[in-house]
């Protein structure tokens, strides 16, 4: 079980937009926005106060209930859109968790206008490597969850993969977390979320990257601490224990990425 609240997620979330538009909220203002993953709806309500037009798309298999009339279900890949539909796309710790990057891309950029920018916050190898840290402290809460969870699956329960997983594999998860997104391991999935591992896989995948910073927010995977940090004090945390996002600002190159036909 997270060690959270969906309230708590959703402050989480908007603080950080905040921050993200006291930097750069002039690419908001107006817009026509499309955000991938939108989750709760908590940061599309918020763009929604400052644009013209803002939606949300998100999987069927997300967690969350649709949060909002201007949501709809996509597959993962093909958005359901016309060609140069929006201004603005914008995306919050979503952009780690995708499959085929360069099917995505390439969609991104054919709704994007003429002169759009993408926007995405993603994780930082300073969130790996404190949300490991943490982990640890975490530790009796988690073998707490472990054995509901083995109980669960004794009696019959679902479990997120397909593939059933020895107790070894599971116990080893237990003490050594495993990687959040779809790029690396548990051990090195920190280098990938580096900043500069970011510019060049957008780089890679045919975006000209205009600017790239900490978003200026710091916490760790599971919220560890959620109740006990305002964000005033998170804040300051970041100047010294690393942000936990980075901001990219990216704009679309001449050339668009090449597909993966295998």
């Amino acid at each position: 079980m997270p060690s959270y609240t969906i309230n708590q997620l959703d402050a989480i979330r908007v603080a950080e937009l905040r921050l993200l538009m006291q930097k750069h909220g002039g690419l908001f203002s107006g817009a026509n926005i499309l955000e991938i993953g939108t989750g709760t709806g908590a940061q599309l309500r918020e763009l929604s106060k400052v644009a013209t037009s803002a939606i949300g798309v998100d999987l069927r298999s997300s967690h969350y209930e649709p949060p909002c009339s201007n949501f709809i279900y996509y597959d993962g890949v093909n958005l359901p859109f016309a060609d140069g539909s929006f201004d603005v796309i914008y995306s919050s710790n979503t952009l780690e968790h995708v499959l085929d990057e360069p099917a995505l891309h390439a969609e991104f950029m054919r709704v994007m206008r003429p002169g759009a920018v993408a926007v995405h916050l993603v994780p930082t190898c300073a969130w790996r490597l404190w949300t490991t840290a943490v982990s640890y402290l975490m530790l009796p809460t988690r073998a707490l969850s472990f054995v509901r969870r083995s109980s669960e699956q004794s009696l019959g329960e679902n479990f997120p993969t397909s593939v059933p997983r020895s107790m070894g594999a599971r116990v080893f998860d237990l003490i050594c977390p495993p990687r959040h997104g779809e790029r690396g391991n548990r051990f090195t999935e920190w280098w990938h979320f580096r900043a500069r591992s970011w510019r060049r896989r957008f780089e890679t995948l045919g975006w000209t990257v205009e600017h790239v910073e900490g978003v200026g927010l710091f916490y760790t995977g599971n919220l560890f601490g959620a109740s006990l940090m305002p964000m005033k004090r998170r804040e300051r945390l970041a100047r010294i224990l690393g942000s936990a996002c980075l901001i990219v600002v990216l704009r679309r190159r001449s050339l668009s990425p090449v597909r993966d036909t295998r």
